[in-house]
């Protein structure tokens, strides 16, 4: 999942341990909201859908206002119409449907999110909340690569707090280097004569630091303030790669309706499936075909700009160093303060 950074969030640790979820604390104003995303495989065994349904009540009745829950769950017989499904009673899409129930939950996708071949297809991806007026514009999208699950997008209409925290920063390039260069011409050896390794660091931390507040300016910024784009670090999308796109959303549209008409001819459908999935194939190619472009792009321009370089291989990177949410009270509280991070 990913949240905008200067959205005031933090992960929630749920107690049912159900593998397949990521629940995230939002802060919207004066009231919260919790949002949270589910798969649940096809394969899950009665154990597995246990948990899913538990993992409903303890999001339904976390502290929080809002709440909105959405994902894949892979129930193919529920009607979302009529909320009714073809299996019985003990079942896990008629337990579903009555788990809704009990939380008071609405769901808001309204047609078919899944297609295989020229088949009708299913509503398998959904969105619940208990309150529905606070979901806007839910759109059915063209699925990404070589998925057979459709895209879906949507509004929520809810006025979030930002993260307006502050921090300071030194600016290098006006630093006043003699007068640095003087106050630590000192002899280090007797500086740093007495005490441990670890006595030994914190007092060369500590004039470090000394100098450094002395000697360099200090400017105080937001946190998640916009800055100013740099050289290459996003490349304008080529007019060959927006019309192929704007082309398979067009043939998937055209497909989806044609599936839900029954009077299509088949050999108009099969022929438009065919269309559309090299349409499909091509855009997989020359997206390829983009990235490997901005990648040369940014790899013959590193010498002069290897910020954006370095940007690049930060944002490739599938493991992320930072100091999560933690937990600094008995009662369970969180912070995200940097401060209370530090004491930790």
């Amino acid at each position: 999942m990913y949240v905008k950074k200067d959205l005031r969030f933090n992960e929630l640790s749920m107690k049912q341990q159900y593998c397949e979820n990521i629940c995230v604390h939002v802060k919207v104003g004066k009231e919260s909201l919790i949002l949270a995303s589910i798969y649940r495989s096809p394969a899950n065994n009665s154990s597995d859908n246990d948990k899913l349904l538990n993992l409903i009540d303890e999001i339904c009745h976390e502290k929080a206002q809002h709440k909105i829950i959405c994902g894949d769950f892979n129930f193919p017989n529920i009607n979302w119409d009529s909320y009714t499904t073809t299996q019985g009673r003990n079942n896990i899409e008629f337990n579903f449907i009555e788990k809704k129930r009990d939380n008071f939950l609405s769901q808001q996708v309204k047609g078919i999110t899944r297609h295989r071949g020229e088949a009708r297809g299913n509503t398998l991806d959904l969105i619940f909340t208990n309150q529905e007026e606070i979901i806007e514009n839910v759109k059915i999208d063209s699925p990404v690569g070589r998925s057979d699950h459709a895209v879906f997008c949507f509004n929520v209409n809810l006025e979030t707090e930002k993260n307006n925290r502050k921090k300071r920063v030194f600016i290098y390039e006006k630093a006043n280097y003699d007068l640095m260069r003087q106050k630590l011409d000192i002899d280090w050896t007797e500086y740093l004569e007495e005490g441990d390794m670890e006595s030994k660091w914190n007092k060369f931390k500590t004039k470090l630091e000394e100098v450094i507040s002395e000697c360099v300016p200090v400017k105080v910024i937001r946190c998640c303030e916009n800055r100013k784009r740099r050289t290459n670090e996003k490349l304008p999308m080529n007019r060959k790669l927006w019309t192929m796109i704007k082309k398979k959303n067009r043939l998937w549209e055209w497909l989806k309706n044609m599936r839900l008409q029954k009077e299509s001819n088949d050999l108009a459908l099969q022929k438009h499936a065919m269309e559309y999935r090299r349409t499909n194939n091509k855009v997989r190619s020359e997206t390829r075909k983009e990235i490997k472009n901005k990648e040369k792009v940014i790899a013959e321009n590193v010498k002069d700009n290897r910020k954006v370089f370095w940007d690049y291989v930060q944002k490739k990177l599938k493991r992320k160093v930072g100091i999560p949410v933690l937990q600094v009270t008995e009662n369970g509280h969180t912070t995200t303060a940097e401060s209370d991070k530090k004491k930790g």
